[in-house]
Order: C-alpha cells, then sequence, then structure tokens
C-alpha cells in the first residue's frame, strides 16, 4: 500500500511538472500575441517616441550588460516587501541547489541550464518535490524547443542574435509588465551577483521566442500575404509557424512529441 502510495505520489509530481511546462509554453504564446497586439497598436506613435529618443536611450543597457539598479526599482515598485522577500529567497535557494555555468549566447546548453534552473525556482513555491531526473527531462524539452525556434529562424530568416536588441526588447517587455516579470526580475538580480554571463542567458532562456518572432514576424507576415492589423491572421500565423518549428523538432528527436528528447 505504501509503495503504491509513493508511486500516485511520482506520478502527481511528473504531471505537476509536465503542466508547469505546458503553462511556460502558453505563457510564451500569449505574451508573443500580447506584444504584437501592443506593437501593431502602436503604428506611427512609436515611430515619433523612436525619432525622439537620443542615441543613449536606444541601446537599452550599457554595454551589453543588466541594468540591475533599473531591474531593482521596477521591481520594487510593483512588489510589497513581503512578495519581494519571499521572490528573493526562493532564488537563493534554487540558486544554492543549481548554479548554471556559462555558455554561449543562445545555445542549447545555455537554454537547458537555464530552464533548470528556473523549474527549481518555479519548484520553490509549491509543497511538492520533483525528481531530478523529471526536472532534466523537462529541461532538456523546453531548450529543443527553443533552439527549435533559433534554427528555423536562422535557416528561413536570416535571424540573427543580437544582445543589445535583445536586451532593449527585454526592457520593454519588463517595463510594460512590472508585476507579470518581477519573479523572472529577481531571480535574474541574483544571478547577477553571481555570473552577469549567467544572468543574461536566464533572460535569453525567458524571453528567446517571443524576441525571435519579433524579429522575423513582418517578413513571415510579408511571406504570407498577412495584414499587421488582422489580430485574427497575424495570431493565426504564429501558430502556423510555431507548428512548423515542432515539426522540425519531431524530425530531429523522434521521441520529443512522447516527451522523451534523445
Amino acid at each position: 500500500m505504501q509503495k503504491q502510495k509513493l508511486l500516485i505520489l511520482g506520478a502527481g509530481a511528473v504531471v505537476l511538472l509536465i503542466l508547469s511546462t505546458v503553462l511556460f509554453m502558453m505563457d510564451s504564446d500569449q505574451q508573443v500575441i500580447q506584444s504584437d497586439q501592443v506593437s501593431n497598436g502602436a503604428g506611427s506613435e512609436t515611430a515619433v517616441q523612436e525619432e525622439n529618443d537620443s542615441p543613449d536611450d536606444a541601446t537599452g543597457s550599457e554595454g551589453g550588460s543588466i541594468s540591475v539598479e533599473s531591474t531593482e526599482n521596477n521591481a520594487a515598485a510593483s512588489l510589497d516587501e513581503e512578495e519581494e522577500e519571499e521572490y528573493r529567497s526562493r532564488a537563493e535557494d534554487a540558486l544554492d541547489e543549481y548554479t548554471p555555468s556559462d555558455y554561449e549566447s543562445f545555445s542549447y546548453e545555455a537554454f537547458e541550464s537555464h530552464a533548470y534552473l528556473y523549474t527549481i525556482y518555479q519548484q520553490q513555491a509549491e509543497d511538492s518535490v520533483i525528481e531530478q531526473d523529471a526536472i532534466q527531462s523537462n529541461s532538456e524539452l523546453l531548450a529543443l524547443e527553443l533552439e527549435g525556434w533559433n534554427d528555423y529562424a536562422v535557416e528561413e530568416y536570416g535571424f540573427t542574435f543580437n544582445e543589445q536588441d535583445f536586451l532593449q526588447y527585454v526592457e520593454g517587455e519588463q517595463e510594460s509588465s512590472p508585476v507579470e516579470e518581477a519573479d523572472v526580475r529577481i531571480l535574474v538580480e541574483e544571478l547577477e551577483a553571481v555570473s552577469s554571463t549567467a544572468a543574461s542567458q536566464q533572460l535569453e532562456f525567458q524571453y528567446a521566442r517571443p524576441y525571435i518572432w519579433s524579429q522575423i514576424q513582418d517578413e513571415a507576415a510579408a511571406d504570407a500575404g498577412v495584414s499587421p492589423e488582422e489580430t485574427s491572421e497575424w495570431n493565426q500565423l504564429y501558430f502556423e509557424i510555431e507548428q512548423r518549428v515542432f515539426e522540425r523538432i519531431a524530425d530531429s528527436n523522434p521521441t520529443f512529441m512522447e516527451g522523451e528528447p534523445e
């Protein structure tokens, strides 16, 4: 009876992990769609604002690093003291358990490493304990997906990762959703104390997919004959490209759709 109970609890933890992965993917999808709706609606106002911005403002973070002071101010403005302390405690506990190494930007290894850390970070808020093997499998799946998006964008649209553009994009996303992005910002702040490279690569893990889409969406829309003003068509285009990415991943990793990356 005890063994059966443990098996049920173990299965529940795996289901929870799978749901967390699905929610992360769905949240990323929603983030992409919402960002596009905002940017499409901004139109000429955004263009005028960009013209009025100084060159220093347009670069985002100086020297390609993260503006920790700005990040801390944003987080403090959106969280009460108790919430902020809870996030920081979770981040510290997660980093005590696992500290990512520095890898090449936008690489599979970096995505996997930071998916692993973020899964542990999320787990700190849950009562259940997820087995290390399950966390590893989850991290591999997420890394495969992000690598798949990057490879597709490179091959189909000549996408090239630009750190300055990326950090500017992230800054805009965090400013537009200070409360929703608070947990990520605080984790990045704690990582910054360990390694600025690791802090940047956690951001890459979090924002890779919406950033890639922001860079290829105009060309993709032109190829498909989709108007940015048609929200339903725009969203459909995104999901069609996402499906192509998944198909490519599945072709290269036959067990991907079964949840067991090679």
